[in-house]
């Protein structure tokens, strides 16, 4: 808590350097709550924040008054912050304590700096290195002819310190070198469990994570399809739904007897934005009213970008049949193309009852996870779009209805045949209109 205290620049470093320095030690585990009161600018305060930011840690700083209200606001973020951090080391499955690996961490700030010679990169030759990749249909590993994405590159370049983490996994920067040093390739990311227990079986840690990514690419396929199908959506403007591709890069040996890394394309850190967690949060903007369901307007084909992938999630909990949901949707809107494309990684899966729960990992909470997220979740025009049935073919009679319009505006083409038609009023005509069908 800081009031009207002046804290010199000098001071202002050495705090700073001491949340760094804790920072690159415990990344998420470490939970920074400040609570300002006063006029100042809190200068000190926001950098401290700034700081455990950049390296992962939990951080909640609030600027308010010294009413009741206001204080115990403040006093139970910080403890849901403490709380979660528990929550994190604890094994959903068996209930027990896990031990995080002892792993330094590195800024974001500087994810986007290379040099190969500053002594904590480890390099691995490419008689080292095998790739595996996880085949969804024959669910085994399969080994391709190449290892590399480049057709120069001899080895790959792995960095020693993580610069970001989730609730499972660490993220450091990998890249691929050619025999003359030269970096080449795609920027990627290695990903590894943030937990010892999981060092001696990272075949079946990597294959759970394959599993989701490669069921959650499914589903955004079919996603997709419908999105692009509804009406007043243009796919030059409309993003869609996408999962980046991940394989495993096995070091020194096989699995069992080397080092398991899951390698994906590196989204840009500074875009990176979470749009719903595993936990029931859901990033959203408005709140949508809900309308009677057989009421349909052109304003209700209108929704926002951060809409899909809300209604993603939505959707995969009614395509599956309510079996399971995909959330935990994170990533990047990418718009360097023509068409702009969500890449998401690490997504969620929660399955409805206890008989598939393990072949989605720990960060499956079953029904509690979907009642979570349908809690905080609010259906906008996109959802109650995705979840009618479009008609293919408006002149089918047995799903059509008629409307009286006023004779002087223009008259449909697809106009009903006229011995169908009752005596109206000269002012008006009946047409034949269809838009939708539950």
């Amino acid at each position: 808590m800081q009031g009207g205290v002046h804290v010199s620049p000098y001071h202002e470093q050495a705090i700073g350097s001491s949340i760094a320095f804790l920072a690159r030690q415990f990344g998420s585990r470490l939970s920074v709550g400040a609570f300002a009161v006063g006029q100042n600018q809190f200068r000190t305060l926001q950098s401290i924040a700034r700081t455990a930011q950049e390296y992962n840690c939990k951080v909640f700083l609030s600027r308010a008054t010294l009413c009741v209200k206001d204080l115990s606001t403040a006093f139970m973020t910080m403890t849901s912050l403490l709380t979660a951090t528990k929550t994190a080391a604890t094994d959903v499955i068996t209930n027990r304590q896990r031990t995080f690996r002892d792993i330094i961490r590195e800024p974001r700030s500087s994810v986007k700096f290379y040099d190969m010679g500053d002594g904590h990169w480890t390099f691995y030759s490419s008689i080292d290195v095998t790739r595996a990749v996880f085949d969804k249909y024959a669910y085994e590993w399969v080994y391709p002819r190449y290892t590399f994405n480049h057709p120069q590159t001899v080895r790959i370049a792995v960095r020693d310190h993580i610069f970001g983490e989730g609730n499972e996994r660490a993220v450091r920067r990998v890249r691929e070198i050619t025999s003359d040093g030269c970096v080449v390739g795609p920027a990627l990311v290695g990903k590894e469990s943030l937990f010892v227990e999981d060092s001696n079986d990272s075949k079946s840690f990597h294959k759970t994570f394959c599993k989701v990514q490669q069921l959650s690419q499914r589903m955004a396929a079919k996603f997709n399809k419908i999105l692009v199908g509804l009406p007043g959506v243009e796919r030059s403007s409309t993003p869609l739904i996408s999962f980046l591709d991940c394989y495993v890069l096995l070091l020194n040996g096989a699995f069992g007897s080397g080092r398991g890394i899951l390698v994906e394309k590196m989204l840009d850190p500074t875009k990176y934005k979470k749009w719903n967690t595993n936990d029931g949060y859901v990033n959203k903007k408005v709140f949508m009213q809900r309308r009677d369901e057989r009421e349909f307007t052109e304003q209700d084909c209108s929704f926002s970008i951060d809409d899909i992938p809300q209604a993603f999630s939505h959707f995969t909990y009614i395509f599956s049949k309510r079996k399971y949901l995909v959330c935990d949707l994170q990533g990047v809107l990418s718009t360097e193309s023509n068409e702009p494309l969500f890449e998401l990684t690490d997504p969620v899966i929660h399955y409805s009852t206890m008989t598939d729960r393990g072949a989605y990992g720990r960060t499956d909470r079953g029904q509690q996870g979907i009642d979570d997220f349908f809690r905080s979740h609010k259906c906008s025009n996109l959802c109650h779009m995705l979840l009618r049935r479009w008609i293919p073919d408006p002149l089918d009679k047995q799903i059509t209805h008629y409307e009286n319009v006023p004779i002087s505006e223009p008259i449909p083409s697809i106009a009903s045949e006229s011995e169908d038609e009752e005596e109206l009023p000269k002012e008006s005509k009946r047409v034949k209109t269809v838009r939708f069908v539950l």
